[in-house]
């Protein structure tokens, strides 16, 4: 288990953990990121992590995909 800021940009990992409040767990569990679910690194340069999920590319912020545990 490793954080999603440590995953290679073309690497396809699954979500084990998401840590942080009750508030960044609701709005990434709105975008579809919870435990089980696959996903894709598209981009892990400058300030944004771009991942692809089903058929939707999402952009988070570092300080929130160090809190999401592939």
């Amino acid at each position: 288990m490793k954080p999603l800021i440590l995953a290679d940009d073309g690497e396809r990992v699954s979500i084990v953990k998401v840590c942080g409040d009750h508030m960044l767990k609701m709005r990434l569990k709105s975008m579809g990121l919870v435990p089980g679910e696959k996903i894709t690194v598209i981009s892990g340069t400058g300030g944004n992590f771009v991942i692809k999920t089903k058929d939707s590319r999402i952009a988070i912020g570092k300080e929130c995909a160090a809190k999401i545990f592939v």
